[in-house]
């Protein structure tokens, strides 16, 4: 269809500006079949974003994957508006055990697919894998194909599993610049990722289930990626830089990544993220949630490693997931102080690690802290978040919190918003105190009730969010 005079004469940008304000995706797609001249306009826009935030079906079923990889190949300059990238597998695809069988109801070009397997395959043998998971409409096959073609790619994010093979492989070859990647600079451009990884929890993670995640493919190679500002993943497990991780440590040079933000949650780490977090130049944001039931939570590790983002970290949380909780003495222990910390303005964190306690005696019963807060606290704080005080260590945390806000110009002068959560009622003459003084110090001060699933506002020490840039609810 001709396009209608009004239509031609509109300048491209107001054309642009409509379509982005058009809300739905099949409205959009309804708008530019009007007419040819707003088709070949607009469909690289609709490009921009392949998948839609909210649809669950996505590129993880198979005709929809088939035509989506067969378009990219067919049409570069589509292949070069993508920009954000997702790649969600089907459940029965991301468990699957056996031997692939052919899907005989699924078509495709075949000559179209082959020169695209020319280009991937690194051998016979790898072809020959390829070719027949591609006969068999899996999806993982299929979808990474993708890669080579998209040249200008922002933003990706997978699900993978020990079963996922060939999206792992080739975004490990795309780093490490192997065959097809070899002629240009890959994934230059992006700069968000998102990894998660597919948990079987009828299985023993003991036994290396969970570990297995950086077997299938370590996320820390993404710190290699010259542009990658921001790296998420979930139910990650992180190789230590020493032992059988000693590769990793040679092979990510100290300061040589730009990433800014790292999001581990329910994450496995033995050495407190340590060869990560010493690749980073300068990270500013650091939010890791903690799930590790055989080895447990290692806060030691972490004041080895945090140190290392003194100069440039802005937030901190540094918590246990969901439904994980304290199995050794040890997860216990301090992490340290944050009193060199000199950007850091907002701090999430157990109060169990917030000091280091005094061990109880006969004639000391109750355990108390070996530091005084307002020493432990940098002066660029403004926003103080602590979980778990319970018990002796909650009523302690009283007296140190009365003490921080009395001497607030002196220790904190930035510091205005302070929330706690208890397992144990404040006295109301001793909140209304601390109320009071933090009134007067401009403070708000917020007491809920540790680990109650029925406030609305609880922020989840694991709250799968991993999407959000920043954990403060009231930051929304």
């Amino acid at each position: 269809m001709a396009a209608p005079a009004l239509v031609s004469v509109l300048p491209t940008e107001i054309i642009i500006l409509i379509s982005q304000s058009i809300g739905s995706r099949n409205d959009l797609l309804n708008f530019l079949y009007t007419c040819r001249h707003l088709y070949n306009l607009l469909l690289p826009q609709l490009y921009r974003e392949p998948v839609a935030p909210h649809d669950y079906a996505g590129l993880g079923e198979i005709r929809r994957a088939v035509s989506f990889v067969q378009t990219i190949l067919r049409r570069p300059h589509l292949a070069r508006s993508v920009l954000h990238l997702s790649l969600e597998l089907q459940e029965t695809e991301l468990t699957w055990v056996g031997p692939c069988a052919l899907n005989p109801d699924l078509e495709y070009d075949d000559v179209l697919v082959g020169e695209a397997l020319n280009t991937a395959a690194i051998s016979a043998e790898d072809r020959e894998e390829w070719e027949i998971d591609i006969a068999g409409g899996y999806c993982d096959a299929w979808l990474a194909l993708l890669f080579p073609a998209l040249s200008n790619l922002k933003s990706l994010r997978f699900v993978f599993s020990a079963k996922t093979r060939f999206i792992p492989r080739m975004l490990e070859r795309a780093i490490n610049r192997q065959r097809p990647f070899t002629t240009r600079d890959p994934l230059s451009t992006l700069n968000e990722i998102t990894a998660l990884w597919h948990v079987e929890y009828y299985e023993d993670d003991s036994d290396g289930v969970f570990h297995s995640s950086y077997v299938a493919f370590d996320i820390t190679q993404f710190a290699k990626l010259p542009a990658l500002q921001t790296l998420r993943g979930h139910q990650i497990a992180f190789p230590p830089v020493h032992g059988g991780g000693a590769d990793q440590e040679l092979s990510l040079q100290p300061g040589s990544s730009p990433i800014t933000k790292l999001n581990i949650s329910s994450g496995m780490s033995e050495d407190g993220l340590l060869g990560l977090i010493k690749s980073c130049k300068a990270i500013k944001y650091l939010r890791y949630t903690e799930f590790t039931p055989a080895a447990g939570f290692r806060p030691d590790c972490f004041r080895r490693s945090l140190p290392l983002t003194k100069g440039s970290l802005e937030e901190l949380w540094i918590d246990y997931g969901d439904y994980s909780y304290p199995y050794y003495e040890r997860e216990n222990d301090w992490i340290g102080s944050f009193q060199d910390f000199s950007r850091l303005r907002k701090l999430h964190i157990r109060l169990p690690n917030l000091f280091s306690w005094s061990p109880r005696t006969t004639s000391h019963p109750h355990i108390v802290p070996m530091q005084r807060l307002t020493s432990l606290l940098p002066p660029s704080i403004e926003t103080l978040c602590i979980t778990e005080c319970i018990g002796d260590q909650g009523h302690a945390l009283v007296s140190q919190l009365e003490d921080l806000v009395r001497n607030k110009q002196t220790y904190t002068p930035r510091l205005s918003q302070i929330e706690i959560y208890i397992d144990f009622l404040i006295e109301e003459e001793i909140h209304d105190s601390i109320e009071y003084a933090c009134e007067r110090k401009q403070i708000d001060f917020a007491v809920r009730r540790w680990w109650d699933l029925n406030d609305v506002t609880y922020p989840s020490r694991d709250d799968g969010c991993i999407l959000q840039d920043t954990f403060w609810f009231f930051d929304y």
